[in-house]
């Protein structure tokens, strides 16, 4: 036998669908919740310090006394004249409507 008067062998023709699934879990999101976490730790955190007065208690544990001799302000007398009783005049408001029904 020779090659040549040997039976071609057939090529069969496939259509090959590939499906992923993700086995019904839903992937991703979870960044912005570890944000979410995040941001709320540090607003805790500055709200426990500004609202606690924990920034202000470094001069405390210090020592640190600062007294400074404030100028001698002198404002002048000033006279203002109110009168008792203030009188207010009554004021009629009329009003009318020239819409059309």
């Amino acid at each position: 036998m020779s090659e040549n008067n040997r039976d071609r062998d057939t090529v069969r023709e496939t259509d090959r669908t590939t499906i992923i699934t993700d086995g019904g879990r839903d992937r991703g999101g979870s960044g912005g919740i570890i944000a979410a976490v995040v941001l709320l730790l540090v607003a805790l955190v500055v709200g426990y310090l500004f609202l606690g007065g924990g920034l202000n208690r470094a001069a405390d544990k210090t020592g640190v006394n600062v007294n400074v001799a404030a100028p001698n302000v002198r404002l002048p007398d000033v006279n203002v004249k109110v009168p008792d009783k203030i009188e207010v005049p009554n004021v009629k408001v009329e009003s009318t409507s020239n819409s059309s029904k």
